[in-house]
């Protein structure tokens, strides 16, 4: 149990989406309430590598939906809420909620449905 996310598989789906993304120009930044622990274990995986800039809420000792880890992504990396666009997979949609509050376009996406991706940044007319 202590280890369960080494047996999560990367989804090289979004990976090539990500590439794809990134060929195109946009930045990715990864905002996550992973634990140090799981995140040690993908630190190295080819998406990260892939990343502008991440912020792992274990290292902040702030957590998703508040507002002040958002204000973190926002003024460490000098971006504007409205040029973002909040990709995430929490059923409570909170954080998602929390960043359109903030200015921050986005919404929940089903866990691992790279359709379900693909159908949101097609609606933001972001070509991948």
């Amino acid at each position: 149990m202590h280890e369960w996310y080494k047996k999560q598989p990367i989804n090289r789906e979004f990976v090539e989406i990500a590439k794809k993304l990134k060929k195109n120009g946009y930045n990715l930044f990864v905002l996550s309430n992973m634990a140090n622990l799981t995140y040690e274990y993908f630190k190295n995986e080819e998406f990260f590598s892939l990343c502008t800039g991440i912020i792992i809420s274990a290292h902040e000792h702030l957590i998703k939906p508040d507002e002040k880890v958002f204000k973190l992504l926002l003024d460490r990396y000098k971006l504007n809420a409205e040029e973002c666009l909040f990709i995430d997979d929490d059923p409570s949609e909170e954080n998602y909620k929390t960043a359109n509050k903030m200015g921050i376009k986005g919404r929940r996406i089903k866990p691992n449905q790279v359709e379900d991706i693909k159908k949101l940044l097609l609606e933001f007319n972001i070509k991948i």
